[in-house]
This record gives structure tokens, sequence and C-alpha cells, in this order.
């Protein structure tokens, strides 16, 4: 039977025999082999036979060398049959065959839908590391051979540098950024410079409302922001804030959430400081740090268990809310009738995923009519299972879900009483909740077993009163603790002042913790220094020599011949692997670039040759047309005046 036959046959949703199909499947060409099996699928996905459609799809994806062409139906398959594996091993194979192929536009969309696939298709906080996946990002970082300078002071001899790389630098809301501003306001101006990169490009932070209002607020507190160029180009941008960063001679650049999406992970691995820190601040280890940063400090403890480098511990501590600044929202805002009691919980969507929760939540509300449930952060459609709870609808209209709500404490100080998340809870809103002097309900903490982000809560770290912790999995006690708690006045009175105490004095002197992260900065540098990793003295021989002036030489004919720029920039490289401060090779790379329309990544590199020999005109004019040609002369007005002089005189 012939092919269109087959096809038809399935389109008219009749039952074809394996048999039928395998006889237009056995021929000697692989690409006719892929192609039929994709149009099989096809086929049957249109009909919404899934089941049918899904060995088909996966062979044909195989067979064709993990063609991005077939990706979108394996993924339509594989999604409606709930089966996340094959999506993210797919994934995977793309990545990394886009990104050996050094197509990092493709690329970086790629590493971030695989990072992210568990929230996305199973509403689930699960990260993982794939050494193939770093190992592919490593490759096609080295192929683009950036060689930075990398020579700071010592720290005794002058003020330590910092550059931090910021994440969730465009959200207006972000706990990130809230913890950032205290490292802002309370890093000591007489020890330390430092200065924030958002590698997000300039456009893109100046027109979101977040952005903007982040770097008006670390620039009023004496700091540089920078973010990256507005290069159309994924590695032009971050080669170029690289550039930047490695510009400012930083000690250390420290990471907020190093693997989080693709931009911060590509930036870390170009290493332009001598020591990389990732922060992690509660999050998953397998989006903040890999085994090539140099350190990590972390909190909450239990992190430092899994680390896959050298960790140290700090305390979380942050500017707390006050009950009598606060804003109260009445709960009538937020469709609660008078004289209800308010449980509430806050948190991110993928950590309402509970189904016993979520039973339990119901079953609580149906014997206690006189109590509403506040829930800030998800959505009705991002908990799909709530409608297939029992008894669900007889208690909806005392659930409401209210989606994510900047300044979310207004609210919180409505509750009578706060619940944690589970099975993952703690946090930022463990600490409002407790400065608001509300108790807040938890479960304990695991700390057996492997290390898991999404398993985790503060019971212990952040409250340590133990009528308000929980067995894990225990949801009647749960219910007990809960029904107990809003019909005692007194005790959740006496908890919620305790709660205060506790947080205040423990969590809310963001000054202290900055103070110990310094410290945590210094004796990284030191180890550095002390490793003789910083010994800046280059001696090059006089063999080493010849050979730079023979590599000089030759990248050059390459240059005036326009045949090969990639093995310019290699013969260069090769150079700066010898003599880093070469100022020719570095304006020869960057003369390369120009010529590939790398624009910004050329300018980089005339900006560094300058650097290195102010004398010399050709590196200025070379500089200065490339400024003009990038509209750039606002960021560069000295080199203007230089350069206008040269012409005028001329």
């Amino acid at each position: 039977m012939t092919q269109s036959k087959i096809l038809s046959r399935i389109l008219n949703n009749e039952d074809v025999p394996a048999s039928e199909i395998q006889q237009i499947l056995l021929t000697p060409s692989v690409e006719k082999r892929w192609r039929t099996n994709f149009k099989i699928a096809e086929a049957y996905c249109y009909v919404k036979k899934f089941e049918e459609a899904v060995s088909y799809i996966t062979r044909a994806f195989s067979l064709s060398g993990y063609n991005g062409e077939l990706f979108d139906l394996f993924m339509t398959v594989h999604k409606n049959l709930k089966n996340t594996e094959p999506v993210r091993e797919g994934l995977k194979r793309l990545y990394i065959k886009e990104a050996d192929a050094g197509n990092i536009e493709i690329a970086s969309k790629l590493f971030e839908h695989w990072l992210y696939s568990y929230v996305k298709l199973e509403k689930r906080d699960k990260y993982v590391y794939d050494q193939d996946i770093l190992n592919a990002t490593d490759r096609l970082v080295d192929s683009y051979n950036v060689k930075f300078i990398n020579k700071p002071e010592k720290p005794e001899e002058g003020k330590i540098r910092i550059a931090y790389l910021i994440k969730d630098g465009t959200i207006k809301d972000g706990t990130l950024m809230k913890v950032m501003r205290h490292f802002a306001v309370h890093h000591d101006k007489s020890k330390y410079d430092i200065r924030f990169y958002f590698p997000e490009s300039e456009a893109v932070v100046n027109n979101s409302e977040g952005g903007k209002a982040h770097v008006k607020l670390l620039e009023s507190y004496g700091w540089k922001v920078f973010a990256a160029p507005n290069a159309k180009e994924v590695d032009q941008k971050l080669i170029s804030l690289a550039h930047s960063i490695n510009r400012f001679n930083p000690h250390i650049m420290v990471t907020t959430q190093g693997l989080a999406d693709f931009k911060h992970y590509f930036v870390s691995l170009l290493k332009p400081a001598p020591v990389l820190l990732g922060l992690v601040l509660g999050n998953a280890l397998e989006f903040s740090i890999s085994h090539k940063f140099n350190h990590a400090i972390a909190w909450p403890q239990q992190i430092q268990m899994a680390s896959p480098v050298d960790t140290s511990v700090f305390n979380m501590e942050v500017e707390l809310p006050n009950k009598e600044n606060v804003v109260t929202v009445k709960p009538d805002a937020f469709g609660v009738l008078p004289g209800q009691k308010i449980l509430m919980s806050v948190g991110r969507f993928p950590k309402f995923q509970n189904r016993e929760y979520w039973q339990t939540i119901v079953g609580l509300l149906t014997d206690n009519p006189d109590f509403d449930y506040v829930v800030i952060g998800p959505k009705e459609a991002e908990i799909p299972f709530l409608n297939e709870l029992e008894g669900y609808f007889s208690v909806k209209n005392r659930i409401h879900l209210m989606g994510w709500i900047y300044n979310y404490y207004n609210y919180l100080a409505s509750a009578d009483l706060v619940l944690s998340t589970y099975p993952m809870g703690g946090g930022i809103v463990m600490m409002d909740t407790m400065s608001l002097s509300i108790p807040i309900l938890t479960f304990e903490c695991k700390l057996t077993g492997d290390y898991d982000y999404s398993n985790q809560t503060t019971a212990g770290i952040l409250i340590d009163i133990p009528e308000l912790i929980l067995p894990r999995n225990n949801f009647e006690m749960m219910k007990e603790r809960i029904t107990d708690l809003l019909r005692n006045n007194e005790k959740r009175k006496s908890l919620g002042k305790r709660c205060k105490e506790a947080i205040v004095q423990i969590n809310g002197n963001p000054g202290r913790m900055v103070k110990s992260c310094e410290n945590i900065y210094s004796e990284c540098i030191n180890n550095f220094y002390k490793e003789g990793s910083a010994n800046n003295s280059v001696i090059i021989s006089e063999q080493e020599k010849n050979s730079v002036n023979k590599l000089l030489e030759a990248g050059e004919l390459l240059l005036a011949s326009n045949e090969n720029y990639e093995k310019a920039i290699e013969i260069f490289n090769m150079i700066l692997s010898i003599e880093p401060e070469n100022a020719g090779a570095r304006n020869n790379i960057g003369i390369a670039y120009w010529n590939m329309n790398k624009k910004y990544i050329a300018l980089n590199y005339f900006i560094d040759a300058f650097n290195l020999d102010e004398s010399n005109e050709t590196y200025l004019l070379n500089y200065a047309e490339a400024v003009v040609e990038l509209d750039m002369t606002n960021y560069h007005p000295g080199i203007i005046e230089k350069y206008l002089k040269i012409k005028n005189a001329k």
C-alpha cells in the first residue's frame, strides 16, 4: 500500500495495522525513513491519537539527527502524553547540536526551555545538573576564545572592586533585587567599590518599569550601573558586557543565580574577573552555580551539603516590614466577608501543586464555615487539579486566588494566620509574616537523603517554635493545628509576638549580613593571591618575541587578504596567550570582528588596544570611529574629543 493511502486512512481515523505501516518504512534512505515517520506521526497527531504518534515522532527525531524542524511536533505529542523526560532529552539533544554548531541565538533559547521544562510541563520547581549541557556550554564559550586581562592590585593596596551580575533586574518586585538593594546600601564605601551589571540590553532595561526603577535606586546610593549594549545578536551583547566588567578590573564577580538563564551562565564562563563567586539565596543549586565557580555563599545552611564547589554559609537578613508602617488592605477588598477568620499563603504557583495539601484545605473550610483561605501568587488556571478535589465547589467562594501582588505584605497584614507552602516553603515571605507579628505554620525541614530544593523548608532556621512546625506530610495535624490557632485568639497573639521577637533579633539587620558577606569575599580574594594565581608579571623570552612577531605578521596578512577572519582571530589569540597585553593583537582582533559585522565585539577590542597604548593614533581612530558608527558617543565623550583634535589637525 502506498504512503498516501496509509496517511489518508489514518486521517480518516481508521485503525491501520502496524504491519502495513511498516512496509512504507522499509527503505535504504535514512532521510526517506525519518520523513515518512514524521508524516505518520503528523497524521496521528492531527486526529489526536498521541499514543500512536509517539513512536513515530520519536524515531523521526532521532533518525533526522535531531532536526529542529521536527521538535514542535515532538513536543506536542509528548506534552499531551505528559511525558516530560523525552521532551527534556529532545531539548538537550537540540541544544548540544546547536551549541556545537555555534548557533548561539537558537542555543540560548533551547537552554532555557530545557532548564525550566519541569516548571512549564509539570508546574514543579525542579532543576537538575546535566554535565552534557554544561560541557556543551563550555565548548560554545570557548569557541569565542575571549582572553581577558585579569590583574587587579592586591586588596591591601586599595579598595576591593566587586562586580555584581544581576538577575531579575527588570522585574519590579523581585526578591533578588530586594536583597541586592541591601548590598548597595550597606557596602562600606571606604573599602569597596562596586558596580552592578545587567545582562539585558540597555533598551530592555530602560523600557521596563522595574529596570528603570532599579537603576535609579542603585545610582542613588552612589554606585554605577551598566547594561549590555543594544546589539541584536546574543553573543555581541554578552561578550561586550563581559568586556565592560573586565575593564572595571574587579577582584571578584558575584552572580545572583548564575545558571538561571543562558545570559548569566555565558557571561560567568567568560570569566571577566579572576574570582567568580555564586550567591545562592535559598534557590536551587542547579540554577545558581556550577563546578566552574571558584566559591559560593549560600543561605539556608542545608544548601552547603550538596554544593559542587567550596561554599560558605551566611545568614539572610533583610529590612523587615513594620505593622505600624504597613497600609493594611481590608479583607472586603479581596472578597472576604466581615467576621471571617483569614488563613493566608503566599508564593509562586509551583509551590502550590500538592494535591493532598489542597484536599486538606477544602476539608478545613468545609468543617469551618467561618474560615476563608486567601492565596497570593497562583491563579486558578495554574493549579489544574482544583476542580477535581472532593467538595471543592462547595467552598470555592471562600478560596481567594489573587495572583501575584506587589507589596503583598499589605494584604498579609490582614491575615489571622499564615500557612507556609508545601513541600517547599519559607524565605522572605516567612520573614515578612513573622515581622508583622503573625504566626506562620510550616512543615519541618527535610534533612535526610539527597538535597532537593523543591522539598525543603526553613523550619528550624527562620522559625524554631515547636507549636508552629508540623511533621512532613502530616496534613491531618495541619488541619487540627490551623483550627486550634484560628479559634484561640490569645495563643495566636502570643505566638505572633514570639515570631516577631525572633525574626527581628536574628534576621532583621541587613548591614550585619552584608558585613559577613564582605568577609567571605575578602577571604576568597586573599586565597586567590595566596595560591599565586594573581602573578601579573609576564616575562617574555626572545624566542616568544620572535614567535609573536611571526604570528602578528601571519594574522595581518590574513586580514589584508579579507580571506579568513576566524583564522586571523585564532592567530591573534595565540599571541594573547603568550602576551596578554599585546595592543596590536587586540586591535587586529577588533578589525577582524568589525569586518565580520560583529561591531559591538570589535569596539571592545579597540577600547582594550587604546587603553594599553594611548599614544597610538591608529588605535584611537579605530576606537572613536566605532563609537560614532554605533551611536555611542554619549558613553565615550573623552575619546571623541581626542579624535576631533586629531581630525581637525589633519
